[in-house]
């Protein structure tokens, strides 16, 4: 996938989400989505984690996580 500015979507699921990345990146929540606009769709599989009250997202130089409650999600970036 091209360097960029991207929106970025999760859709969760009982044992794999996806993750969406939309070329629409100033979109504010879901309310305009197009499916046509996505630059990228990744299947992951979800992860256990220690509680998280509030949805955090967790930034590496090669991994992204997403983590709420008891959930973690994540994907590898590459340069």
């Amino acid at each position: 996938m091209p360097a960029g500015r991207y929106a970025l979507f999760l859709i969760p699921g009982e044992g794999e989400w996806t993750v969406i990345f939309n070329k629409v990146a100033e979109q504010w929540g879901a309310y305009k989505y197009d499916a046509a606009s996505d630059a990228l769709r990744v299947k992951v599989k979800p992860a256990t984690h220690d509680m998280v009250e509030t949805l955090e997202y967790a930034a590496a130089a090669d991994r992204v996580e997403m983590r709420w409650e008891k959930v973690a999600v994540g994907f590898a970036v590459k340069a």
